[in-house]
């Protein structure tokens, strides 16, 4: 690195190095220093016990914890036992956290009532945070709800409570009406999970009216001109769509409700939410159930095209489409056509179990042409072809779980296959050379790297509730699992993995029953670059949960140092 450029450049560069080389920059010289040391600590991560140790015996020097702190401005960390550290250091001029991310834990337990008290005093002495996600549920949700709209009112962007696996926290209905007054005017983006307690909530969504006129008045009355994005688990349709018609910028509103709750019609209007978005956009927004015993393509496709009968002329979009039959892969694809056709925009929700009949091609046409899906709910894994993925962009930019088996990769690295026998040198040959390999499996990240909301990316086999039967019996006795994956990502960074490297949000990765090659700096770059990682599976049988039917007969081996790696982190999220 050249001493002498000006120190506005020298910040620029610092601003795209990576940590690693951060922490070389700063060994130069004072200029360099004084560039490099405040980015080198601007994001603190303490994802796995041991950041945290390395943290905490960091702290035991106060000096070096007082030099560096005022760099400190986006924090993230699982061990809420650093708090009453950074609190001490109240007095210290210039510390001023700018975001604040409290990580899930992998035993997905709430929080105790002394992590709630430590966690609200630690958000009251740091009214200047932008960004708040929470993503541990608190059975004290309210006093969170009071906390933020009391002190937090410079909030751009905030998370809360909507954690995976967890029942959402219980709130009164006056309390969410209160909250949703008061919040931070400048929100951006808005991500809520919350169980409302309301004895006629029931009454109130199927009745179209609100009882509770003073609440929706006093909403009314505030406006949030800046928020584009609004995520809501909460089962009061009434509350949020007073809350909606005050947020007039609106771009994408996730209600997914529809995935925990039994649609008995085929067609389903959420009058108040939906018609406060239409309100806001013009648009009616519908819902559309297929029951299985709806099996014919051409009927399922007709249901779908209905969108655009309108009796009174307003324009309608699906937000929801599920499909229970198995009458849409293979064959006649009119139900595919259908839904590219008529779901461009305003489809969020797209429900499809029997993924398996999917073909590329009605795979791809889906991801190309829903701009606004969110959610692809899938069971048995569809297969896209390596052709299909990188053939053009995919146009799903909020999409936020993937699963998909991708295919027909050469890989002419691979030595053994299924059963255990040696490739010869003609049949890897005939794959290509490995730069051709990897120039395609690059073009396939840049493609799986441009889904920046990506939380949950499935690669490996299909795994229904854990189990696979498709073992075969070969001739000579060889019992292997054909589905093993041989033509798939290598998933290393010689391959181009650091091209996801935007997948910040991923907290799921699977990889299960592929012939990755995840070692040691693969494991490295994934602790940097997903932060929250929350589980990793498919690394090694001697760590991950593996049913034994899942294991292909060969004796399958992680990459070298791998587990003695995972043994000297203890990292938890492989399990």
């Amino acid at each position: 690195m050249c001493p002498i450029l000006p120190p506005e450049i020298q910040i620029i560069v610092a601003q795209n190095l990576r940590h690693q080389d951060l922490s070389r920059a700063v060994l130069l010289n004072k200029a360099w220093y004084s560039s490099c040391n405040p980015q080198l600590y601007h994001t603190v991560r303490l994802s796995t016990p041991f950041q945290r140790q390395r943290f905490l015996s960091l702290s035991v020097s106060k000096d070096v914890i007082i030099r560096h702190v005022p760099h400190i401005k986006y924090l993230m960390t699982r061990y809420l036992e650093i708090l009453p550290l950074l609190m001490r250091l109240d007095n210290t001029p210039g510390l001023s956290l700018v975001g604040l991310e409290i990580l899930a834990l992998r035993t997905r337990r709430s929080l105790t009532s002394e992590e709630d008290d430590l966690l609200l005093a630690f958000l009251k002495r740091n009214p200047q945070l932008l960004h708040l996600n929470i993503r541990r549920v608190s059975e004290n949700a309210g006093a969170y709800l009071s906390t933020i709209a009391k002190y937090l009112q410079n909030l751009r962007t905030l998370s809360m409570f909507d954690v995976l696996g967890l029942n959402p926290p219980l709130v009164l209905r006056d309390t969410a009406v209160r909250f949703l007054n008061a919040c931070s005017a400048d929100l951006e983006q808005l991500v809520v999970a919350w169980e409302i307690l309301s004895y006629d909530e029931v009454a109130i969504d199927q009745n179209d009216v609100d009882d509770d006129d003073e609440a929706q008045d006093s909403l009314k009355s505030k406006t949030h001109p800046a928020l584009r994005f609004l995520s809501a688990r909460v089962n009061s349709n009434s509350v949020l769509a007073s809350f909606v018609e005050g947020c007039p910028r609106l771009e994408a509103v996730i209600h997914p409700e529809f995935q925990n709750r039994q649609v008995n019609t085929l067609f389903q209007h959420s009058s108040l939410l939906h018609l406060a978005l239409q309100k806001i956009t013009g648009v009616r927004y519908m819902e559309l159930s297929v029951p299985a015993a709806i099996s014919n393509n051409s009927t399922i496709a007709s249901l779908i095209s209905t969108i655009n009968n309108s009796r009174d002329g307003v324009q309608q979009k699906w937000r929801t489409i599920g499909i229970e039959g198995s009458a849409y892969g293979g064959g006649p694809d009119e139900t595919i056509k259908a839904i590219v056709n008529n779901c461009a925009h305003g489809l969020v929700h797209l429900h499809i179990p029997q993924g398996w009949q999917l073909m590329s091609r009605d795979l791809h046409s889906i991801l190309c042409t829903a701009t606004d899906l969110r959610v692809f709910n899938v069971v048995h894994l569809p297969r896209i072809s390596a052709a299909y993925v990188i053939s053009s962009p995919w146009s799903c930019r909020w999409l936020t779980k993937l699963s998909v088996q991708i295919t027909n990769i050469p890989r002419p690295d691979i030595l053994i296959d299924r059963k255990g026998c040696i490739r010869s040198r003609g049949e890897r040959a005939a794959e290509g050379t490995m730069e051709a390999s990897r120039a395609m499996q690059r073009k396939v990240y840049r493609q799986l790297g441009a889904l920046t909301c990506l939380e949950f990316l499935a690669l490996g086999l299909d795994s229904a509730n854990g189990t696979r039967e498709e073992l075969v019996d070969d001739i000579d006795g060889t019992i292997y699992d054909p589905e093993f994956q041989l033509n798939c990502l290598e998933m290393s960074l010689a391959s181009g993995l650091d091209l996801l490297g935007g997948l910040s949000r991923l907290r799921y990765l699977r990889v299960v029953g592929m012939e990755h090659r995840i070692g040691v700096p693969e494991l490295q770059w994934m602790m940097v670059h997903f932060p929250r990682l929350e589980r990793l599976k498919g690394i090694d049988p001697e760590v991950c949960y593996l049913p034994l039917i899942l294991r292909p007969t060969r004796e399958y081996q992680p990459e070298p140092g791998v587990r003695q790696w995972l043994s000297s982190q203890a990292t938890s999220w492989v399990s």
